[in-house]
């Protein structure tokens, strides 16, 4: 989610900055897409996110 925050808040002035952190995460951490929809993530969200529908977003805008 920091990432796409930070692709919204600076736009494509930073997409440079955005790309290779994404790429450094995803070689470790996957891609939003990965996830599998268990629900387990939103049950502990401390600030009721819907997470789930919110990393279709992410997805949509970060693994183009």
């Amino acid at each position: 989610f920091n990432i796409y925050n930070m692709l919204h808040q600076f736009g494509s002035k930073q997409m440079g900055v955005v790309s290779t952190y994404f790429a450094t995460l995803r070689k470790t951490h996957g891609v939003p897409s990965d996830c599998i929809e268990c629900g387990q993530c939103e049950e502990h969200c401390p600030q009721h996110i819907d997470i789930i529908d919110s990393l279709k977003q992410v997805a949509q805008a970060l693994e183009q």
